[in-house]
């Protein structure tokens, strides 16, 4: 049998950063734990206050990841974005995905700037500059765009190219 016991837990401030939960029971209907292998659970939360518009990221600190932003990868622990200063626009570094010499078919690597705070703005444009190499005909790299009206709770695809057209 199972049974859903909803918890309101008291208002609480947190500066900026991340952070986890972590909900755990003793004693379950007043007596000792037969199972402690599954009372607990863990969720990791997030504060952080929006940037304001306009706003632009040039990848020009050492320090990577840029306050605010964040990454996720359904891949290996290499599946991920760097900076990189073998290529600029403007400046001295970039942004880059090594997928060609990091092929894991099927898998993803996010890269997310932080909450942007828009309410003041009829439109938003993206601008960025890319660069890309094929790995043979056959592989099919895509590069994909997705904006969140919610805070991310969901998102929506707005850009996207692959193949032969990234």
């Amino acid at each position: 049998i199972t049974q859903e016991n909803i918890f309101v837990l008291p208002l609480v401030t947190l500066p900026t950063g991340t952070f986890t939960l972590k909900a755990f029971i003793t004693n379950p209907n007043g007596s000792a734990d037969q199972n402690t292998s599954n009372d607990t659970s863990s969720i990791s939360v997030s504060v952080s206050i929006p940037a304001a518009l306009p706003f632009s990221e040039g990848f020009e600190s050492v320090t990577f990841l840029p306050a605010g932003w964040s990454q996720f990868t359904n891949g290996g622990n290499s599946f991920r974005w760097s900076r990189t200063t073998s290529s600029s626009f403007s400046g001295a570094a970039s942004v880059k995905f090594d997928n060609y010499n990091n092929n894991e078919p099927g898998k993803f690597s996010d890269l997310r700037t932080p909450l942007l705070n828009a309410t003041a703005s009829d439109s938003i444009n993206l601008s960025f500059r890319m660069a890309a190499a094929l790995f043979d005909l056959q592989t099919s790299d895509t590069l994909e765009i997705w904006v969140s009206t919610d805070c991310g709770a969901a998102f929506k695809r707005v850009w996207r190219k692959y193949g032969t057209d990234l």
